[in-house]
């Protein structure tokens, strides 16, 4: 069975995001390594997936809300995050949505040229070519603004792609990892 996970960060995230998804695998007996060319498993969050590298085929890819929604407008959707952020999180998490969000101004000051990257990326991203590997997981949260519910036909294209809905908002797997971490357990 795979034991070693690779975490990709996505827009303004890093370690400080992750730690409790981490601690969460560990748990689980998942060794959390830091070269995905290394891991068994590599989960990207978000626009982490803008990231994934080449894959080899014992792999296992879990894409985690991945920034992609045809035609939806970038100010739009982050409109949206953050007022479910201040739902899903500011009303029962207020000091943790405050954290979050200084972390996320730290990551994205310090990593300024990944931040830009990231922008440049997200005009082209086409999903489609991010799942074609054979052992791929996405999931998607009820309440994400980045994701696109309509994942029908990439179902359909690549049949051997497992798509999870599972609760919760865009950034979730930071607050709650045992979903994905049971998910993961459950699809590998």
């Amino acid at each position: 069975m795979p034991r070693t996970v690779a975490l990709i960060y996505g827009f303004g995230e890093g370690p400080w995001h992750g730690k409790q998804f981490t601690k969460r695998l560990t748990s689980a007996d998942f060794t959390v390594v830091t070269d995905t060319a290394a891991a068994d498993i590599v989960i990207a969050h978000s626009a982490g997936v803008f990231y994934v590298p080449e894959l080899h085929r014992h792999q296992v890819v879990m894409l985690i809300n991945p920034s992609y929604w045809p035609g939806k407008h970038t100010p739009i959707q982050m409109a949206q995050k953050i007022g479910l952020d201040i739902i899903y999180n500011g009303l029962r998490h207020p000091l943790y949505l405050l954290q979050k969000t200084a972390h996320n101004i730290f990551y994205i000051c310090r990593d300024f040229p990944r931040t830009r990257e990231i922008i440049r990326r997200s005009k082209n991203f086409e999903l489609a070519k991010a799942v074609t590997h054979h052992k791929t997981i996405v999931v998607r949260n009820h309440a994400d603004t980045w994701l696109t519910p309509n994942l029908q036909k990439l179902q359909t294209a690549f049949p051997t792609l497992r798509i999870h809905h599972v609760p919760g908002e865009h950034d979730d797997c930071w607050l709650h990892p045992d979903r994905y971490v049971d998910l993961l357990q459950s699809d590998i």
